[in-house]
């Protein structure tokens, strides 16, 4: 028939991705691979495992480590503060 399910309360439910710019797209290949590895304290998580991150770059062969460490702190950041919402 002419109906379609809408399931956009569902947990499978995944929103279109955004367009990346290009210099972005290294670190967030970084963030998709590093986003569950928290360092946590007694208030909970408040920042990605470092030493983790830097393994993720090495493996992927990131050409600019610091640029992309820097921006993928940033999601980080911001990550954690929709996730506190």
């Amino acid at each position: 028939m002419g109906l379609q399910k809408r399931c956009e309360g569902c947990r499978h439910y995944v929103e279109p991705l955004a367009e990346i710019m290009v210099e972005n797209q290294p670190a967030t290949q970084v963030f998709t691979v590093c986003h569950r590895q928290w360092r946590a304290g007694m208030n909970g998580a408040y920042a990605l495992d470092g030493n983790f991150v830097w393994k993720v770059m090495d493996d992927l062969q990131v050409e600019n480590k610091t640029e992309t460490f820097s921006r993928v702190d940033t999601l980080a950041a911001h990550y954690l503060e929709a996730i506190r919402k």
